[in-house]
This record gives C-alpha cells, sequence and structure tokens, in this order.
C-alpha cells in the first residue's frame, strides 16, 4: 500500500484487468472516496473496475463471502476479460 501511496508505480502501467471489491458500509473507502481514487487509475491502468458489496464494510471476505465470489466469477467469466487475461 505505501508503495502506492508514495508513487513508486507512477511510471508503470497495469496491464492486468483489475477488480476492487469494496463494502459499501466501509466508512474508511466510502463509495464517493472510491469512485474518486479509481478516476484517478486510467492514466495508469488500462482496465480497473470497482465494485460494492451492500452489508459489508471493511472485511468483505469475512461479512460477505459469497458476494465476493459471486462477483470474482463474474468478472472473469466475462469473455472480454478472458481475452485480455491470455
Amino acid at each position: 500500500m505505501w508503495r502506492i501511496v508514495l508513487g513508486d508505480y507512477r511510471r508503470t502501467r497495469l496491464r492486468t484487468p483489475t477488480l476492487f471489491i469494496f463494502g459499501a458500509d466501509d466508512p474508511a473507502f466510502p463509495p464517493a472516496l472510491t469512485d474518486h481514487l479509481l478516476r484517478s487509475y486510467a492514466a495508469y491502468a488500462d482496465h480497473v473496475e470497482a465494485a460494492f458489496i451492500r452489508g459489508a464494510a471493511h472485511f468483505i471476505a469475512d461479512e460477505r463471502p459469497e458476494a465476493v465470489v459471486d462477483h470474482a466469477l463474474k468478472f472473469f467469466a466475462e469473455p472480454a476479460r478472458q481475452a485480455d487475461l491470455r
């Protein structure tokens, strides 16, 4: 995390399709903040998406594991994504 915050990757481009999953009730990363942060990734990444899980806060995998799995499976099942990952 600190390497990102300190800008170690500013001259690097993320080419791997990336899905960030956030808890919609997370006080540390509320949806308005994460939307703002992810918009800035366009200059550094080819494809970044965000998903917000209702009924979860910061520890999403513990609070709503089935929703995390559902989002991940849907993300990786998209035909365009499969081509990107080859």
